[in-house]
């Protein structure tokens, strides 16, 4: 095989031809091809040409003129519509001069190791593909323990790749086929990014990065994957690097096994947004961030009127709708960046991040109480609903979470008592604290005077541009 390398075969496209041109080329001394275990292909695949020897190694009875390559070495990706592509795979992965350890299938379906070598013979405008078979105990030691290997990876659970050390796909296992939703003979002989489980997230597909990686990957039907991935070296006995081992599980059900259980613990099952787990973390979150900058903000507590009389009236599912319809009405008053959540049964908590003047607070408390009266729910007799609604300003109504709470709920109470569906208003802080009554209600120390909520809409316009 080697002596014809040198050799440029022009002739006519007809095997005896090109056997006859091979044997001239290879001298006296090198014994007949049709002596030696060799198989003539086209360039596309197709057998044009096989010795006794070969078919005794490939354990045939019958004619193989005629058949593809592919059904011999379904471990490459050798079409027939890609002629080109195919000499070029075999030239690159498979150089002549070299035997390579291959899984080859029988023509009754059993699996045949064997060594071969390939040549690339040009014929006219064409090629043809010479193929030296070999038994596989001849293969050298590295390559047999190289392929021992991949017959031990054909059982694994987890899915396998593996690639040579220019990142070229040399095989994956059946799992890696039924994850992926990729064929063995779609991913062999192409780097990563144009096979299977593109990454969307985290990793890398280029080169052969050592290491575990926790990504998303995209499969052949589109769904994203979570992946656990784990890239090692594989080694000769000289300890030099051959192959590169890419292993793969997919954890996509424990991944969202953990984000259910995440959501789960930080968001209300009712309504979907925060509960008070999360609330008191963001209004701790907000107090450091304050605290640090030097800024303010605003947490506003808003209580549902009369949600006993709804349920004990219409029963506990138009109570729950009502409850669905006051948290919705609420994130849309408010922004992206704001926090708005279910502090428990009928009571919701938000965080205004940079909202400090009073008159500004004071519209947007206005804007929430006049939003909710819109709402309806879908029954035969729809209940009207209302909230009572008061907020605390940090750091002027409090610098922890608990003093800001009791402020927050404490206004909200005083709204309440006035018959709710109102908003008890922010004062500006006075220059000296004056302790006052007002309708038996006690006012806030920090303020002045007390002043008598106004009607919704003298002020629900303050806040309507936001």
């Amino acid at each position: 095989m080697n002596q014809l390398r040198s050799s440029a075969i022009n002739v006519s496209h007809s095997p005896s031809g090109i056997s006859d041109r091979a044997q001239a080329c290879a001298g006296d001394n090198f014994p007949p091809l049709t002596d030696q275990a060799v198989l003539l292909a086209r360039s596309c695949g197709t057998i044009e040409f096989c010795t006794g020897p070969a078919r005794q190694l490939l354990k045939s009875t019958e004619q193989l003129e005629g058949r593809n390559l592919a059904d011999l070495l379904p471990g490459m990706p050798l079409q027939v519509k890609t002629p080109g592509y195919n000499c070029a795979y075999l030239a690159f992965n498979h150089p002549p001069g070299s035997w390579h350890g291959l899984t080859v299938s029988g023509t009754r379906g059993e699996t045949i190791r064997l060594a071969a070598s390939f040549l690339i013979i040009p014929v006219g405008q064409s090629s043809c593909i010479l193929i030296g078979l070999r038994p596989a105990e001849c293969a050298s030691p590295a390559e047999e323990h190289f392929q021992r290997f991949l017959t031990l990876l054909e059982g694994s659970g987890e899915a396998v790749m593996v690639t040579d050390t220019q990142g070229i796909v040399e095989y994956v296992n059946p799992t890696y086929e039924r994850i992926s939703g990729w064929q063995r003979h779609e991913l062999v002989g192409r780097r990563p990014p144009h096979a299977a489980f593109a990454a969307t997230t985290g990793g890398s597909d280029t080169g052969n990065p050592i290491g575990d990686s926790l990504r998303t990957g995209r499969v052949r039907n589109g769904r994203i994957r979570y992946l656990d991935e784990r890239v090692r070296p594989f080694s000769d006995r000289a300890g030099r690097v051959t192959h590169y081992v890419r292993t793969v599980r997919d954890v996509s059900r424990r991944i969202a096994h953990e984000l259910a259980l995440q959501r789960r613990a930080n968001f209300d099952n009712l309504t979907g947004i925060a509960n008070r787990h999360l609330l008191i973390q963001r209004l701790n979150q907000e107090i450091s961030r304050a605290g640090r900058t030097n800024g303010a903000f605003a947490l506003i507590c808003a209580d549902m009127d009369r949600l006993k009389a709804i349920n004990d009236t219409f029963g506990h599912a138009v109570g729950d709708a009502a409850i669905r319809g006051v948290a919705a009405q609420l994130v849309r008053c408010v922004r992206e960046m704001d926090t708005v959540g279910r502090f428990g049964g009928d009571e919701f908590l938000l965080i205004i991040p940079g909202l400090h003047l009073h008159d500004d607070v004071d519209a947007l408390l206005g804007k929430l109480v006049a939003s909710v009266r819109d709402i309806r729910v879908d029954t035969p007799s729809p209940p009207t609903l209302a909230v009572s609604a008061g907020a605390a300003v940090f750091p002027c109504d409090g610098q922890s979470a608990e003093l800001l709470l009791q402020a927050a709920d404490a206004a909200m109470y005083k709204a309440k008592r006035l018959g709710g569906n109102r908003y008890w208003p922010c004062i500006a802080p006075a220059p000296i604290a004056v302790p006052a009554q007002a309708d038996g209600l006690t006012v806030r120390s920090l303020y002045a005077v007390p002043v008598p909520p106004p009607t919704v809409a003298a002020t629900a316009h303050r806040h309507a541009g936001r």
